[in-house]
């Protein structure tokens, strides 16, 4: 992972990567990060919608919960992801590292190792690791038989319809058209 302070630096980066790997190795071994951007889209997402600061503070802390990859082939190889959300009481199972890349509806030719959120009917194959939001790497376990709560009824509410709006930026950065576009 390479912090830029600018994106016009990105090929730059990507340059210095030995041509013996192919493109798609190229994309996993160097990733370019543009720290100004996703403070930009952080900024611009936090403030339509209220509380999601705090949860990336959270997430972000390095404090409570934080981010784990594991291992569950003995338990969950050939299960769907869907499944594997249901046998764990103190973690949040958000996604998959797979093991060779993967093609990912929506991601066009581009090859993926990671795919946070996948649908349920996801199948997990033997060497993928999982990826869970936990207090610590181990605090979580395997459970059999999943476990399953009875939520109830869902509440019958209605949403408003969205109205436009109207946001005020007071100063100035250079990646200003990103945030107008985020």
């Amino acid at each position: 992972v390479v912090e830029l302070r600018d994106a016009d630096n990105i090929p730059v980066v990507k340059l210095g990567i030995s041509d013996k790997f192919t493109e798609e190795e190229k994309e996993r071994r160097v990733l370019p990060l543009v720290g100004a951007q996703l403070i930009g889209r952080l900024m611009v997402q936090c403030s339509f919608e209220p509380g999601l600061a705090r949860v990336f503070d959270h997430l972000l802390a390095f404090e409570y919960n934080e981010f784990y990859f594991s291992n569950w082939d003995n338990e969950l190889k050939n299960d769907k992801f869907a499944n594997a959300c249901f046998h764990f009481a103190d973690a949040v199972c958000i996604g998959i590292c797979f093991a060779t890349p993967q093609s990912i509806p929506g991601g066009g030719d581009k090859k993926s190792t990671i795919w946070l959120n996948p649908p349920g009917h996801t199948i997990i194959e033997q060497g993928d690791l999982l990826i869970f939001i936990a207090a610590d790497n181990d605090s979580y376990h395997f459970h059999e038989p999943k476990f399953l709560t009875q939520c109830g009824p869902a509440p019958d509410v209605k949403e408003k319809p969205q109205a436009a709006s109207r946001t005020l930026c007071i100063g100035w950065r250079r990646d200003m058209h990103e945030m107008v576009f985020e």
